[in-house]
């Protein structure tokens, strides 16, 4: 809201300003002439150099008032148009100057950055809305074709699962991608061994890797060095979840038994985790692109499902938990996943 004052304000102002300024200076007037007649014992004329010093003290008021209404237009003007500089002369107008067009400045940059991030978050919600539509055509689909008897029921029903948990798989990563939102009040770092951890998600997906025929691999070359880390266990489960789901949705073959190996080792005194598959891989040139939202490349488009939204929810975690994150692979090489554990116990605690 912009307030425009008016020359009656900005008058009423400066006389509240300086009234105790003339308080004083009549006061300290009357002491001195009080003074002198006591201490001389004589009688002085007083109109005259009181008129003189009534005159002075009004031409320099004057003076001040101009510079005082200078500067209330300017900061007026400044509220109006962000871009206008103002004429200020003194230093303390222009050190406000400076600190009112730096706060300018950071709340302008506040707005811009809110208003990206609710553009990014519109653009996302209706891309991941629109691709939600596949899934529930499809499942149409196979209910009129299971009404109509060109599909048995068993066979529509386990169709229809497959479809319904690819909806709800969906559905609850878009809803921890809003959570990321508000990360802060949902982050709880603590301190926990980084392979056992490993053991324990790999165990939760026993079914997936059992029903996929792709088994997983654990190896730990931290030797004697601990391999616990400082994180949020939850986001980190989240993260190592989708990675494995992606490793095992991109390697499972039929008749043939794939491996995803975990490996963790020490950078210094970071802690890496290496998550590698034996599956299809990558092309080159999706690489620089794989986190990108709704980006699905190659695979996407040759049918296998692909969401485009897992890899980014990965890497939106990594960056939260202040971890590394990143990826190689190449076509039938499989995918290498490497993530760099950085906030880890040595460096915060030693």
């Amino acid at each position: 809201m912009v307030v425009t004052l008016k020359e009656k304000d900005i008058l009423r102002m400066y006389v509240k300003r300086i009234a105790p300024d003339t308080i004083f200076y009549f006061m300290a007037i009357v002491l001195i002439t009080v003074f002198y007649q006591l201490s001389t014992k004589k009688s002085v004329e007083v109109i005259y150099p009181y008129s003189i010093a009534i005159t002075i003290y009004f031409i320099w008021m004057c003076i001040r008032y101009v510079s005082y209404r200078s500067f209330y237009q300017s900061l007026s003007r400044m509220e109006k148009n962000c871009a206008y500089e103002g004429r200020f002369t003194k230093e303390d107008e222009i050190a406000i100057n400076r600190a009112f067009n730096q706060i300018h400045r950071e709340y302008l940059q506040m707005i811009r950055s809110m208003e990206s991030d609710e553009e990014e978050r519109r653009r996302f919600l209706s891309a991941w809305i629109h691709s939600m539509k596949t899934p529930v055509t499809v499942e149409s689909l196979i209910i009129q074709r299971a009404s109509r008897g060109e599909l048995e029921e068993k066979t529509a029903m386990k169709d229809i699962t497959l479809e319904n948990d690819k909806l709800l798989s969906s559905l609850d990563m878009v809803l921890n991608i809003m959570r990321l939102q508000e990360f802060a009040k949902d982050y709880v770092p603590e301190e926990f061994d980084l392979a056992d951890e490993i053991n324990q998600i790999i165990n939760n997906n026993k079914r997936l890797f059992i029903y996929s025929k792709v088994f997983p691999k654990v190896i730990n070359e931290c030797g004697g060095a601990s391999s616990k880390v400082l994180s949020d266990r939850k986001w980190n489960r989240h993260m190592l979840d989708q990675i494995i789901s992606n490793a095992v949705k991109y390697s499972k073959e039929e008749g043939e038994a794939k491996n995803v190996t975990f490996r963790l080792t020490k950078e210094g005194k970071k802690t890496v985790l290496y998550v590698e598959d034996e599956g299809i891989g990558m092309e080159e040139t999706d690489l620089p692109r794989v986190f990108e939202p709704f980006f699905t490349g190659e695979n996407g488009r040759n049918g296998r499902n692909a969401s485009g939204i897992g890899l980014y929810f990965c890497k939106e975690i990594s960056e939260h938990i202040q971890c590394q994150l990143s990826i190689e692979s190449s076509i039938a090489a499989g995918t290498k996943v490497k993530i760099i554990y950085r906030n880890y116990p040595s460096n915060v605690f030693n």
